[in-house]
């Protein structure tokens, strides 16, 4: 039979389809491998082990790229082969993972992203983000589900019965009538006995890693304040080979070509205007349309000859002044020739005719008042933009704003050099007080984590408080702080431009909600699939090898026979109260969820199925060294928490170098202003108020540091940082958490 079918020459058919199963058979273990330990990972996230926005995200691309090979190799398996020439199928495999990955990755994409969560109701992402605070009550075991007997505490962080049971619930309850109307009016319940259960766990510990953040932050500032304070000692120097009284002789002589033409040019305007009047006998004319008014004997006979005197000085001047300007104070019509040429050039410059000529003011009576003038302001503002110096906005023409200039431009590039290159800088500006120093997010990320309050609570972590202050910030204030937190950010008007970021924060509970589940499936679909073709492989190598016809028959008699065994495994033996039929039924009697008869079998079947799978993923994770539990109370194998074998040292590679991009309080900005003014920034005043200048001054840092690009050329940003700041919303692009938050 296989002579037949594979009749060409040159190739070993039978030992091209043995070598091509054997690949096959360790390509998908390998895959089965990695879907368990994926579901380890999903698994984990749902359940509420991992914090970290970054390790969901990842898990997110993993998933869908991991459903798109298992997908390529349910397409491969499919295809049928005239031949055995292995480099044919490779060929085939590949393509298939060219295209079916990148198909079900963004299929998957689009069904997420697209069809359910951009296109979700405000009252449903209102309803996730409750679910989300109930969920929490479940995971921290503030809550249990009476009629099954459901309770989560601190030692069953990793037990898989309770965490598979958590990564379905938000569905049970998206799907449920019931507990909208509970949770619409419990809300602030829930929020506030979440917070008063958890407050006191972990207490030894956070304490124990808040006295070593306080030393390391301790080490680090007299570290900084040295590196500080020698850089401030030397900056004088710097400040020398600047020259800057060079670069104002230089700035001075390159005016004195344009102060000499300014001044021709206003004796040119003045002459100019001379000989016009006398070309056209201005003075002739008005004496002599004077004494004809003076000769009128009637009201309308004057206002004629006005009427005409202002229309032909008008038209032939451009002037239009009353007659009685051309008279002087004791009505000498009209006046002397010289006063009438002085009052000509004020009503012509007053007209702008000067101005529109030369783009200066007429009246200029000196150099350093020249220097002053807008428009050579702007001219040397940009000859020092070409030389380099992104703050020339501070010149005003006069040599004062000239040398703070400079200063400001050089005492900013040293002390970008200084926190970019010092071992230690931590990624500061220089000159930053003890308490400014304890305020950065370099130092409060790690405190803030210790409490557990990183992400979302506007509070400073005080330093050096004894057990006593700590246990009392711990258990009363912090948790205070973060429940009226919560409870205020909670609104359903979601479409109001305030509301951006609590909207988003919305989809992503709804994401959390919705994501596991899918992921879980495609997960088990594809796992389950790859598992039932490994022995069929090995069948078909005896097949390959001994070609006898029973084996052929074998072969669908296994197919089912698989299937049934890893469909049914879970079913044998369940030895946890959570998965058996009369829990799930009493699951969903209790949520008052509307789910088939085939939905509530197969969560059934996931509930039996996962304490078998998730042990066994989770121990490739812990292998591997990719565990993605970053829950601070979760205890390993080994008993360590995750909480005192936290990572909190002060780091200068974890210093922040760019925005990050949240809404900032009054009080952040005013740290910000205080820290910007002291790098040499002018800032306006320090009143926590985002005016023109903070905003100018803010941009001018971000330029400064490298995260906005500006184009000396042009005089303005470039398109990549145009569309950087124009992204940014705030203030201020929110620069100022660099070194305020």
């Amino acid at each position: 039979m296989v002579k037949m079918m594979i009749p060409m020459k040159g190739n070993n058919p039978v030992k091209n389809l043995v070598i091509w199963a054997v690949v096959m058979i360790v390509l998908e273990t390998l895959y089965v491998f990695a879907e368990v330990a994926f579901n380890a990972g999903i698994l984990n996230a749902s359940a509420g082990l991992v914090l970290s926005r970054d390790e969901i995200e990842n898990l997110e691309h993993i998933g869908r790229t991991l459903s798109g090979i298992g997908f390529s190799f349910v397409v491969f398996g499919f295809i049928r082969f005239k031949n055995t020439f292995i480099h044919l199928r490779v060929k085939v495999l590949a393509a298939c993972l060219v295209i079916c990955t990148p198909t079900m990755y963004f299929g998957q994409k689009f069904l997420i992203d697209e069809l359910l969560i951009n296109r979700a109701s405000n009252d449903l992402l209102v309803k996730a983000e409750q679910i989300m605070i109930l969920k929490r009550g479940y995971q921290t075991g503030t809550y249990s589900i009476n009629s099954v007997g459901f309770e989560i505490n601190e030692d069953k962080l990793d037990s898989p019965v309770e965490m598979s049971y958590l990564s379905m619930l938000g569905m049970l309850l998206l799907d449920s009538e019931k507990w909208e109307g509970i949770m619409d009016s419990q809300t602030n319940t829930f929020i506030k006995q979440t917070h008063e259960h958890m407050k006191g766990i972990g207490l030894d510990e956070a304490y124990s890693a808040y006295k070593q953040v306080s030393n390391e932050t301790l080490n680090a500032w007299n570290a900084y304040n040295k590196a500080s304070r020698e850089f401030l000692a030397n900056r004088a120097e710097s400040m020398k080979d600047a020259d800057i009284n060079g670069l104002w002789n230089e700035a001075q002589k390159e005016v004195d070509d344009g102060w000499e033409e300014y001044q021709q040019a206003r004796r040119d305007f003045r002459s100019e205007v001379a000989k016009n009047m006398e070309k056209r006998d201005f003075r002739d004319y008005l004496q002599s349309r004077f004494k004809r008014f003076n000769r009128c004997k009637t009201r309308k006979c004057q206002d004629d000859v006005e009427e005409r005197m202002q229309r032909d000085i008008r038209k032939y001047t451009g002037v239009d002044k009353e007659i009685w300007y051309w008279c002087d104070s004791s009505r000498r019509c009209p006046e002397y020739s010289s006063a009438l040429l002085n009052k000509m050039v004020t009503a012509l410059v007053a007209k702008g005719d000067f101005k529109k000529r030369t783009r200066f003011s007429y009246y200029i009576h000196s150099k350093s008042d020249f220097m002053k003038e807008d428009r050579l302001v702007f001219d040397v503002r940009g000859e020092l933009s070409r030389r380099g110096i992104i703050d020339p906005d501070i010149y005003t023409g006069t040599y004062s704003s000239f040398k703070k200039t400079i200063e400001s431009h050089v005492y900013q590039k040293a002390a970008n050099e200084w926190f970019q290159k010092s071992s230690d800088a931590y990624g500061l500006p220089p000159g930053l007080s003890k308490t400014e120093f304890y305020k950065t997010a370099m130092v409060q990320d790690g405190l803030k984590k210790i409490f557990a309050i990183e992400h979302y609570v506007d509070y400073q972590v005080k330093m050096g408080m004894t057990k006593s202050q700590f246990v009392y910030q711990y258990n009363n204030v912090v948790p205070a702080k973060k429940v009226q937190h919560e409870i205020n950010s909670l609104v359903r008007d979601l479409d109001a431009p305030e509301n951006i970021e609590i909207k988003q924060r919305y989809q992503d509970s709804l994401r959390a909600i919705i994501v596991p589940p899918i992921a879980l499936f495609f997960s088990l679909f594809f796992f389950v699939f790859t598992v039932v073709r490994i022995p069929l492989r090995f069948l078909a190598i005896s097949f390959y090898i001994n070609p006898t016809p029973w084996k052929m028959k074998l072969k669908k008699v296994l197919l089912i026979a698989d299937f049934v065994f890893v469909l049914s495994l879970p079913f044998i033996k369940p030895d946890n109260k959570l998965s058996s039929k009369a829990a799930v039924e009493e699951t969903i009697d209790y949520f008052d969820s509307n789910i088939s008869v085939f939905g509530g079998w197969a969560f059934e079947w996931y509930m039996n199925a996962e304490p078998v799978i998730y042990p066994i993923g989770n121990g490739l994770l812990n292998l591997l060294g990719i565990s993605n539990i970053d829950h601070p109370d979760y205890v390993d194998e080994h008993n360590r928490r995750n909480r005192a074998d936290a990572d909190y040292e002060i780091n200068k590679d974890e210093a922040i170098q760019k925005p990050v991009f949240y809404n900032l309080s009054r009080s952040d900005i005013r740290e910000g202003q205080q820290i910007l003014s002291k790098l040499g920034y002018e800032v306006g005043g320090i009143d926590g108020i985002a005016g023109n200048k903070t905003r100018y001054a803010a941009e001018r840092y971000l330029i400064q540091i490298g995260y906005l690009k500006y184009d000396y050329h042009t005089g303005e940003l470039d398109k990549e940082s145009l569309k950087r700041k124009n992204d940014s919303y705030g203030p201020m692009y929110h620069t100022l958490v660099l070194m305020a938050k």
